[in-house]
């Protein structure tokens, strides 16, 4: 997706993106309140995995990588 094209500028703008998208990710804040968590609802067999394409948006949120089972927590909480 294409964060560039528009006028995101807030958090909740950047979930409403990704939940319109009809990828069957939902994105919501997580548990802690700190950051974006992606959770996988299509049930196949390849993990979902963020990636960037030229900037660094996925970075920034701490979203970048691959899923640890069907989510991606983007917590800045670090143990």
């Amino acid at each position: 997706m294409d964060l560039t094209q528009g006028n995101e500028v807030t958090i909740q703008d950047v979930i409403d993106e990704i939940n319109s998208k009809n990828l069957s990710v939902t994105a919501t804040i997580n548990a802690n309140g700190d950051g974006l968590l992606l959770t996988d609802s299509a049930g196949g067999g390849v993990a979902m995995k963020v990636e960037e394409a030229g900037g660094r948006t996925a970075a920034d949120l701490n979203i970048l990588g691959t899923a640890t089972g069907t989510t991606i927590d983007g917590s800045w909480e670090k143990r």
